[in-house]
């Protein structure tokens, strides 16, 4: 019994030993510490009635800004219950900003009691396949359905002729395929403002098959023109179309896929 004593008393007069119940002592210290900080938040913050949410303000530019019981649903928020500060504003960015057609959505908290979200929209570019598909896209190449869209335009360009699995066609996906489509559309935009792109075909890998309208004239023709050079043909165009109804007045066709001329039959 002497010499269990004894050893009991070497060991506790060991460095190592020492140390180790200097450590376990702070350990205990700071959990104590950080379990107090914890309970202290919760009281001040997450638990604190005068924190519940009572107002969900949500704005922006199009639909969403009228959908205030649809996001309270998405991010599963009840008014009257659900705490400001037990609300994690990232993951509210993240599960709005995963709806296909929320570009971006910027979130804060604004005390005592609302939830205040502004939402940017995503702006559609083109219809896919047909008018009617149910299907658009903005100019990243973003699958959207046309009834979630803000400012749906009904004359759009229909954008067609291009190959996607099915597995593709569906909101939320990325369409790269479609997107020198939707170069050529904002190209057009800001190059010959006097023609309405109806239909551009991507079916040739050298040039788009479109079908336009041209006010000034009040007809609607099938338009070729190459995938290469297309602010140069497209500049060609804005010169020609002027003298379209004049010189060209029975014309239905007009083809630029051939460099430095423009083919009007």
């Amino acid at each position: 019994m002497g010499k269990s004593l004894q050893r009991k008393k070497n060991i506790t007069k060991k460095p190592g030993f020492r140390v180790g119940m200097m450590l376990s002592g702070i350990m205990i210290v700071l959990a104590l510490v950080v379990l107090f900080f914890m309970f202290t938040y919760w009281s001040l913050f997450d638990g604190n009635d005068n924190f519940i949410i009572k107002h969900v303000i949500v704005r922006g530019g199009g639909r969403w800004k009228s959908k205030t019981e649809t996001v309270k649903k998405l991010l599963k928020i009840e008014t009257g219950k659900t705490n400001l500060f037990a609300v994690n504003l990232a993951d509210v960015r993240s599960k709005l900003e995963a709806q296909p057609s929320v570009r971006r959505a910027d979130v804060r908290r604004i005390l005592p009691d609302t939830l205040y979200i502004y939402i940017t929209e995503r702006i559609p570019m083109a219809f896919l396949y047909r008018h009617d598909s149910g299907l658009v896209t903005d100019q990243t190449g973003t699958v959207m359905s046309a009834d979630s869209c803000v400012n749906l335009d009904r004359s759009m360009p229909v954008v067609t002729g291009f190959r996607a699995a099915k597995s593709e066609l569906h909101p939320g996906a990325k369409l790269s395929q479609v997107m020198p489509a939707l170069h050529f559309i904002d190209t057009a935009a800001k190059t010959v403002k006097e023609i309405q792109l109806l239909r551009i075909s991507m079916s040739s890998a050298k040039y788009f098959n479109n079908e336009i309208y041209i006010p000034c004239t009040g007809k609607r023709y099938i338009f070729y023109i190459s995938r290469e050079s297309l602010e140069y043909r497209l500049t060609k165009l804005k010169k020609l179309i002027p003298r379209l109804k004049t010189e060209n007045p029975d014309a239905t066709i007009i083809d630029m896929r051939y460099k430095g001329q423009a083919v009007v039959k």
